[in-house]
């Protein structure tokens, strides 16, 4: 059975996206713990964590990889961009991340985030 993934737009309706990315947050480590797929889970978390951003006025973000883990993490590390661009390119989570935090089966589940900038100077992934 497919699990349903809500759009931006039904998200923007939920009353507590910190309350649902946590949730799905959750939801992706079980999945990881138990060897299933958990990346698009993984990717609904940040895509609510970056559209409470939309809701509170934020406009730019700083990804924070998991660097020390796995090198296309490292490249995103610190890079600057608006909130607008994370939501269509979805730079991390990655799917072939090194972290083995949760298991050992080969699949990594990055751990990185965005934090938000309040800064108007931002680079431009390319």
């Amino acid at each position: 059975m497919n699990e349903h993934f809500p759009t931006n737009e039904e998200l923007l309706h939920f009353p507590n996206l910190q309350y649902e990315k946590f949730k799905y947050y959750r939801r992706a480590r079980e999945l990881a713990e138990k060897g299933e797929d958990f990346f698009e889970t993984l990717q609904l978390s940040a895509r609510c964590e970056l559209l409470h951003f939309v809701q509170t006025g934020i406009k730019h973000v700083i990804i924070c990889g998991c660097s020390e883990i796995h090198k296309g993490c490292a490249r995103m590390n610190g890079k600057k961009m608006t909130v607008l661009q994370a939501l269509k390119k979805l730079p991390i989570p990655k799917r072939n991340c090194g972290n083995h935090l949760f298991h050992e089966s080969g699949k990594g589940f990055c751990v990185g985030s965005y934090e938000y900038d309040t800064n108007t100077e931002y680079e431009s992934l390319t």
